[in-house]
């Protein structure tokens, strides 16, 4: 019985230890954990493999978002995305929220990718919350990017006019342009972090 108790008390020490451990590694890396309980932390840990590869990930992200980010952008939306499968390995759930700009990985091509990636772990209902969640976390870089570059430009045009501001987000722009030019009316957004949206052609009177 003595060592049944002492065997009890072991095991709940190496899980308080591993969950420690744990958090110093999501510490070092400025995140802050996908929520483990201490009752899953070991199901956790054992299914941490089950992950997408990250050679192949950062290369499918070079590929569409490599003229707008930079590498230390990918270790940032890598390191997000892989939390969050482990966090649906272990039973986590995680909001989402939609995305709002023209510069992402088109779902098609992406979910793909998971499919391949993840397809004998994880069912399609939660795939498909990885890639909302992959192309949420490619939406914030995008708007918050990682290098010192300026914030986004937007360009939006009225009936006659063509408007251009610099903001963090969309709403900020819209805002910014309306403030100054009260008049504007309805704007259509046309341009987005230096990259035309599909089907524009700007043309500017001199």
């Amino acid at each position: 019985m003595t060592q049944s108790i002492h065997s009890t008390t072991s095991d709940e020490l190496q899980t308080q230890r591993l969950m420690e451990l744990v958090a110093a590694e999501d510490a070092s890396n400025g995140e802050v954990g996908c929520g483990v309980a201490s009752d899953k932390i070991i199901a956790y840990l054992s299914n941490r493999s089950k992950n997408i590869d990250y050679d192949d990930f950062r290369e499918l992200i070079r590929e569409y978002l490599g003229h707008i980010l930079t590498e230390c952008d990918y270790d940032k939306i890598i390191s997000q995305v892989t939390r969050y499968i482990e966090s649906i390995v272990a039973g986590v759930d995680h909001p989402t929220t939609d995305i709002n700009t023209v510069e992402h990985i088109p779902t098609i091509q992406l979910q793909q990718f998971l499919v391949d990636e993840l397809g004998e772990h994880l069912p399609q209902i939660s795939i498909s919350a990885v890639t909302q969640y992959t192309q949420q976390a490619i939406d914030l870089s995008v708007l918050q990017p990682q290098h010192t570059w300026s914030n986004p430009t937007w360009v939006m045009k009225s009936n006659i006019t063509i408007y251009v501001a610099q903001a963090i987000t969309l709403d900020v722009a819209i805002a910014a342009v309306k403030e100054q030019y009260p008049d504007v009316g309805e704007l259509q957004v046309v341009k987005v972090a230096g990259v035309l949206a599909p089907n524009q052609v700007i043309a500017v009177d001199i």
